[in-house]
């Protein structure tokens, strides 16, 4: 496993919070069913003990090969599960982490470009 997709959620949008509660355990669902399926390598989901000072309430780690997510971002439903998130919910986000090798290239890469500017 060397990546991962953080998807990170906010307040529910007044008047969807039934659909919010149902949202959450189909999506716990369809995460189990893409690491039984090995699609993915495995996946965490937590929820904050109160908002944070951007408004995020939770968040979910997808973890996998580059190739597993990369498959996993062209994929209809997983968009799809993204569309619904943000229509019940604000300040829907995702985003690529880098773990392992690929994170220590990466923070190489950005140690040489501030090198470069003159920043390091």
């Amino acid at each position: 496993m060397t990546a991962a997709i953080v998807i990170s959620w906010g307040a529910t949008i007044p008047g969807r919070e039934a659909a919010a509660s149902s949202l959450l355990g189909r999506t716990v669902e369809y995460y189990q069913q893409l690491e039984k399926n090995k699609k993915i390598a495995s996946f965490s989901m937590y929820l904050f003990e109160c908002p944070t000072r951007s408004g995020d309430l939770g968040f979910a780690v997808l973890q996998g090969t580059e190739d597993q997510l990369d498959v996993l971002r062209k994929d209809n439903e997983f968009r799809a599960n993204g569309f619904r998130l943000s229509s019940i919910t604000a300040d829907v986000s995702f985003a690529r982490a880098e773990t392992g090798q690929a994170m220590l290239h990466r923070a190489q890469q950005i140690q040489a470009v501030r090198k470069e500017l003159g920043f390091a």
